[in-house]
């Protein structure tokens, strides 16, 4: 009998089998972590990352500072599909 842990990354491998098999959806890793974007509806052969963070919020002692890198936590995945994603 499966564990509901089980059945969970079963459904999650399916979802995304079935986006790869599809073509909407694209992970790739960065050197800030890994991206997921998908297929632009107007052009189906670009795949669109939108709202990718590439410095960390200026606030606090990095407020006149130059930028930092912005680093995500390891082994998280941003989803930059809409432009409201965030990590």
């Amino acid at each position: 009998m499966l564990s509901s842990v089980g059945i969970i990354t079963i459904s999650l491998f399916a979802l995304d089998l079935a986006a790869a098999l599809i073509g909407t959806s694209a992970r790739v890793n960065t050197t800030s972590g890994l991206v997921g974007g998908h297929q632009a509806a107007n052009r189906t052969s670009v795949t669109e990352f939108l709202g990718i963070k590439y410095a960390a919020a200026p606030t606090g002692e990095l407020r006149f500072a130059p930028p930092k890198r912005f680093a995500a936590p390891p082994g998280t995945l941003y989803e930059a599909s809409n432009w409201v994603s965030g990590w």
